[in-house]
């Protein structure tokens, strides 16, 4: 083969080397703010809680930035609200993720870890009855029954 040629491939291999672009990782918007497109009525029908609310549990619940499949980072509200309405509507999680546009995997993640740290929040706002005040309500609602059919 003459050395000329082989000289000239190479440097037009270089060149298209040079040339090649990557592709920018993309990055999700916050097209999906559903805290500013949504009315109140519309929220509150899709997450079964107010903006108001839905605002104070993400401040209590100081989620992390969590990444997608494609190393996507998704903020901490849209992961509050992926759970929340995985929540509220008992849907299939590759549905929610259609919703979300993100993955099955990465819904049932991002509800694990929000719902553990929902859970952590749990004595703070549940209070369940000692002992001797279940005693005197059970005896005031029916006294001495003994059992029901």
């Amino acid at each position: 083969m003459d050395p000329l040629v082989d000289f000239q491939e190479l440097d037009l291999f270089e060149e298209l080397e040079a040339v090649r672009v990557r592709l920018p990782r993309r990055i999700v918007k916050d097209h999906l703010d559903l805290f500013l497109t949504l009315t109140e009525e519309e929220f509150t029908s899709r997450f079964r809680l107010s903006k108001q609310a839905a605002r104070s549990l993400l401040t209590q619940l100081h989620l992390p930035e969590a990444n997608d499949s494609r190393g996507c980072p998704l903020p901490p509200h849209l992961q509050l609200l992926i759970t929340l309405r995985w929540m509220a509507t008992g849907d299939l999680q590759l549905t929610i993720g259609d919703a979300f546009e993100v993955s099955q995997q990465f819904v049932s993640a991002c509800s694990s870890r929000t719902v553990h740290a929902i859970a952590t929040l749990c004595e703070q706002y549940v209070q369940f009855p000692d002992w001797h005040h279940l005693r005197s309500v059970k005896r005031t609602l029916m006294p001495y029954q003994v059992s029901f059919l």
